[in-house]
């Protein structure tokens, strides 16, 4: 078929190239070309697929950190906030008790299915967490969620994801203590 089809092809670009009026020869050209890129287009939509399903199966049940190794900006401390995303214990420090910001910028867009934020010590009890996200940096922020229950000693705040696409998060901090955060 693949030699039979390409010497077609070649009669079909010689006609055209020898009269370039031969409008059945233009038809049955660009005919042939489309259901060639189609089977070339389901091909490889079956092996992107075929990608995806083992990528997930590899995965397995275990999230994956949209946020790991990601640029964030911060309100203060900016040395120290890419720790909040290093996949790590380490942690951010607001320089004060005034509100306090992060952005987390996710470098493309994702779908964010949950948000997790360590707490040290007992500061999730202490200090107030918002979140909100956009699907660009210049597009405006979404509220995603406010922390309603206090963490446990060095615990965990979990938020619910959503279905937007998002590229960009943003924790605001009311009402933060020194030493309290790590994501």
């Amino acid at each position: 078929f693949v030699q039979n089809h390409s010497a077609s092809l070649e009669l079909l670009l010689e006609a055209v190239a020898a009269c370039p009026f031969n409008l059945l020869a233009w038809s049955e050209l660009l005919g042939q070309l489309a259901r060639a890129t189609a089977v070339a287009a389901r091909m490889f939509v079956e092996t992107l697929q075929t990608h995806v399903v083992a990528a997930e199966s590899a995965m397995g049940s275990s999230p994956y950190d949209l946020s790991l190794m990601r640029p964030v900006r911060g309100s203060s401390d900016q040395d120290r906030a890419p720790n909040v995303v290093d996949g790590t214990s380490s942690e951010w420090f607001p320089a004060s008790e005034e509100p306090q910001w992060l952005v987390i910028d996710l470098q493309r867009t994702c779908f964010v299915t949950s948000v997790r934020v360590q707490w040290w010590g007992d500061y999730g009890t202490k200090t107030d967490l918002r979140i909100s996200s956009s699907h660009s940096e210049e597009s405006q922020l979404t509220n995603r969620g406010r922390r309603e229950v206090s963490a446990d000693f060095n615990g965990w705040s979990d938020f619910t994801g959503w279905t937007e696409p998002t590229r960009i998060l943003r924790l605001d901090l009311s009402n933060p203590q020194p030493d309290c955060f790590g994501c």
